[in-house]
């Protein structure tokens, strides 16, 4: 009945199983953040709080899977699930989140699946992904369209040796932030990276490969990145 609910946080609550099922029907619930809870075996659908604005998951490791349904979530702004470790599936379908201008999902090592229609994610300016199991050992080929993109993190695909020619869609990218990636070797081509011309930061971290190729003046990759104002 707490029907003026705005913000709720559950937080470090060592023995708790299961949320209240009330918790779908706040429909004024702006603000929901479950963190620390390792024993949480299930989060209620939210797919009716359509004043949810931000939604964050994190450190849940009793979690298998999270948000099946999240049709009406249409005012959600910020979407962060983060170390889950076992999480297999998280939202099969993001397209309606018309709202969407930050999503976060990484660190997830047992992740076998990744949502779909990302495509239609028009307002997303900030996106982090990573960590998932090795059959995700590769970017999701739809953040190709994600053209409202300005900060892009990605971590721990292992499996992947070059970043992608399609790169150059993202139009609008500032930073990019790379970790972990241990076999990566390759930037895209120079004819990509000079269609980022918003491109102001980039950090590599954790990646030897690639970092042995961005030596500046005398690293093989050095062409493709020289231009950028700031690199760590």
């Amino acid at each position: 009945n707490l029907t003026s609910l705005r913000q709720l946080e559950i937080s470090n609550c060592g023995k708790l199983k299961y949320l209240p099922t009330g918790l779908q029907i706040q429909v004024s619930l702006e603000q929901l953040r479950i963190e620390n809870c390792p024993k949480l075996e299930t989060v209620p659908n939210v797919d009716n709080l359509t004043s949810l604005r931000h939604l964050k998951i994190q450190k849940c490791d009793g979690l298998t899977s999270l948000l099946s349904k999240l049709p009406s979530c249409t005012s959600l702004e910020l979407l962060s699930i983060e170390s889950c470790n076992n999480l297999i599936s998280v939202a099969e379908d993001v397209s309606n989140l018309s709202s969407l201008s930050s999503l976060s999902i990484k660190d997830c090592g047992k992740l076998k699946y990744f949502p779909r229609g990302l495509h239609c994610l028009t307002r997303l300016k900030e996106l982090e992904i990573g960590g998932f199991c090795k059959e995700l050992d590769s970017l999701p080929e739809e953040i190709k369209y994600l053209h409202s993109v300005t900060s892009l993190s990605i971590q721990s695909f292992n499996g992947m040796e070059a970043l992608p020619e399609w790169f150059g869609n993202l139009t609008s990218l500032t930073s990019l932030h790379i970790d972990s990636c241990e076999n990566l070797t390759h930037l895209p081509t120079i004819k990509a990276m000079q269609h980022l011309t918003k491109f102001q930061t980039l950090w590599i971290v954790r990646c030897p490969r690639v970092k042995e190729g961005c030596i500046e003046d005398s690293g093989s990759e050095w062409h493709k990145i020289s231009h950028i104002p700031y690199i760590r």
